[in-house]
């Protein structure tokens, strides 16, 4: 399954890759826009392993253009130094992505370098390919490989529904998101230390986006994340880790 899911995100990434020379480098970045975030997040929660436990500041920097090209930056800076990081980025994150739509449903294909500056992961390449599909939860599937580090893939099903309680369009809608993921044993090996194709972690999220002015919103959120299998939270808890966190987040947004 996982080396037809890799060949479908070759082939995602060559036609993503193909398609600014059809459409003209001219017109490549037509009509841009920038997107600013910044979140302060109770802990680090990355496919279920806590990369700092600690409080961290994440920025992130989007430029796309209505032609659905993007480009992103992403990063987590820690604010204790319970990792031995204190007032460092742990990790930065480069990204080239491409939008468009599959009979109306929204598709993006991302190429994303990840650099782990001071920890053994390094740094590598991320492609992967989402689709979001019409319906009242929003099905969305994404499927990741990993290359440079363990050539591993990962798939993740995930749902969101906005509640808004009957209290009309105008008034603040609370957001509930979850997600599972299932990843071969490259990916578990690597990441969870125990080989083992299998699901790995669940995320469910709850979050309440409020327009604070213009284009400027904030967004609080709490977050449960959870590793599914035993063998892998087994190795996850033997090695110092949790099994299961619990994270609040607050982030703010502007459009430029």
């Amino acid at each position: 399954m996982f080396k037809r899911s890799a060949a479908a995100i070759a082939a995602a990434m060559c036609v993503w890759a193909a398609a600014p020379a059809a459409a003209g480098i001219a017109n490549l970045f037509d009509g841009l826009s920038t997107t600013a975030q910044v979140t302060h997040v109770s802990k680090y929660i990355w496919h279920g392993l806590a990369l700092n436990p600690d409080p961290a500041i994440q920025p992130s920097v989007t430029i796309s253009s209505k032609n659905g090209f993007g480009l992103n930056f992403w990063g987590s800076y820690d604010t204790t130094n319970i990792v031995g990081e204190k007032d460092k980025f742990t990790e930065s994150d480069y990204a080239l992505t491409y939008s468009y739509k599959d009979q109306n449903n929204p598709v993006v294909a991302k190429a994303q370098y990840l650099t782990f500056p001071g920890r053994p992961s390094g740094s590598f390449l991320r492609l992967a390919i989402s689709e979001t599909y019409r319906g009242p939860l929003s099905p969305s599937t994404t499927i990741k490989y990993d290359y440079g580090n363990v050539h591993g893939a990962c798939v993740t099903f995930g749902v969101a529904h906005d509640l808004s309680f009957g209290l009309g369009k105008k008034a603040p809608a609370m957001k509930l998101s979850a997600a599972i993921s299932a990843a071969d044993k490259n990916f578990t090996g690597s990441y969870y230390g125990y080989r083992k194709f299998t699901a790995t972690d669940v995320l469910a999220s709850l979050s309440l986006p409020i327009k604070v002015a213009g284009n400027i919103s904030l967004t609080p959120a709490v977050s449960y994340s959870y590793i599914v299998d035993g063998d892998l939270a087994d190795s996850v808890t033997t090695g110092g880790g949790d099994r299961q966190n619990w994270i609040v987040s607050f982030t703010g947004t502007g459009a430029f």
